[in-house]
């Protein structure tokens, strides 16, 4: 059965369920037309999403794909996200250029390792308290003036903010 299904760079406006691919693993949708699209139910071996490129203002929480590690959702028109509370297996998180998204309290993705919200239009970001196992956070050519020391994130090892609007060092002596 199909495992990986590529649609990348075409003219989709309307996707299905799949509901008839139920071992796919990778789906590649970027560079569509979509503005909507369905919670994936199906798929829940989905391993990998990617939406990126297209015209979504919304999306599911996606909430019945467990097995969900990574997931594109940059350059669309998101102007929020759900918390993605149920996809505890979620490493990698794309958000960036989403102008004016508003990004929630990530409370329950324990092993979230990658999350990048560049070129958003952010004013300003949480501590990422709940997020213990962070070690790339991208937060490069937002409208950032100020940023917590992130203390909390005990495995970060990249922090990008570049093209901020900082005027001073955070304190990053904890």
């Amino acid at each position: 059965s199909l495992h990986n299904l590529s649609l990348i760079l075409n003219k989709i406006v309307i996707v299905s369920n799949f509901s008839n691919l139920p071992g796919l693993r990778i789906l590649s949708l970027q560079g569509n037309d979509l503005v909507s699209v369905p919670d994936f139910s199906n798929l829940p071996g989905l391993l990998v999403l990617s939406l990126q490129g297209n015209d979504l203002v919304s999306v599911p929480d996606f909430s019945n794909l467990p097995a969900l590690t990574s997931l594109d959702l940059q350059w669309n028109n998101l102007s929020s996200v759900p918390d993605f509370t149920n996809l505890p297996a979620l490493e990698i998180l794309h958000l960036g250029r989403n102008p004016d998204i508003v990004i929630p309290n990530f409370t329950n993705l324990p092993l979230l390792h990658t999350l990048e919200i560049d070129k958003s239009n952010l004013t300003s970001v949480t501590e990422f308290t709940h997020l213990p196992n962070l070690k790339i956070l991208d937060l490069r050519g937002n409208d950032l003036t100020f940023v917590p020391d992130f203390s909390n994130l005990p495995l970060l090892h990249t922090l990008n903010l570049k093209k901020n609007n900082l005027t001073f060092v955070p304190d990053f002596s904890n």
